[in-house]
């Protein structure tokens, strides 16, 4: 076995790693994270390679770990409808997700869209009024007379 000594956040520790399981595999189960969301940094370089990281320990670098624990990520906002949609066993999950694609292609057409057809409805009409308005005669005060005394 070899020893990866390794720092997250405020957290350091000496890890061993046994034969048969990578480097990112006993990191990510150590904190936590997600080996899809794990980088391991040392001196600067992001290591791919469990030998190469274990040579670099032994010299006495520290591995940083970079990444976030399953349980500070933010999931997608959802609608409480659309999770007891996705309850309903064999139907509900594909209708959700459905049901949230258009629900998100409803709400940017409605962002997109909305304000042009307001605009191009108010300039609309504002030429119809001018043009009605052009074709009255426009009215004037009658000027007075003096009145004979």
């Amino acid at each position: 076995m070899s020893v990866l000594l390794v720092r997250w956040g405020k957290e350091a520790d000496a890890l061993e790693v046994p034969e048969g399981r990578t480097a990112h595999e006993v990191v990510s189960s150590r904190f936590g994270i997600p080996v899809e969301r794990l980088s391991l940094v040392c001196r600067g370089k992001k290591s791919h390679s469990t030998e190469e990281l274990l040579a670099l320990c032994a010299q006495g670098a520290v591995v940083m770990v970079v990444g976030t624990a399953r349980r500070a990520q933010l999931d997608e906002p959802r609608s409480a409808a659309l999770v007891a949609l996705g309850r309903v066993p064999v139907v509900g999950r594909p209708m959700a997700r459905s049901a949230l694609s258009l629900w998100t292609f409803a709400v940017r057409c409605w962002g997109f869209a909305v304000p042009k057809v307001v605009h191009y409805t108010a300039s609309a009409g504002k030429l119809a009024y001018l043009f009605v308005a052009s074709l009255l005669p426009t009215w004037r005060r009658p000027e007075r007379r003096p009145h004979a005394d």
